[in-house]
């Protein structure tokens, strides 16, 4: 027997399934815009501190939804190597610099296309 879905049928939870899908897709853009301006405030002076490394650790922390998010995902595992012994180094600081420009598309201008439309849309 093959069942043909009636698109016009109701859903038992009737809209509350895309009302919840509405709201964790608009949760996690303001996330990634979130993030994204966390990202350019810290590499536009091409420094690091320990300060701005712990903000994007914090960010990580209060956002656990979104590190299989790209390109959160590629922040997750440096973040937890280089808090794993609870001291951010120089070395470190700069590998964070280097990734975070990676990823907002500054070391290479055809680079990612998140980095460039958060700056078109600021």
């Amino acid at each position: 027997m093959i069942l043909i879905a009636n698109q016009h049928a109701r859903h038992p939870w009737g809209g509350r399934v895309k009302s919840f899908l509405s709201e964790s897709v608009i949760r996690r853009n303001r996330a990634l815009k979130e993030l994204l301006a966390l990202v350019r405030a810290v590499i536009d002076d091409g420094v690091v501190t320990s300060d701005e490394a712990v903000s994007f650790h914090r960010w990580l922390e209060a956002n656990p939804d979104m590190t299989g998010v790209p390109p959160v995902n590629v922040l997750v595992a440096p973040l937890r190597r280089i808090f794993a012994d609870q001291v951010v180094t120089e070395s470190e600081r700069s590998e964070l610099l280097h990734l975070l420009s990676s990823l907002a598309g500054e070391d290479n201008p055809n680079g990612p296309e998140w980095g460039r439309l958060h700056r078109e849309g600021e």
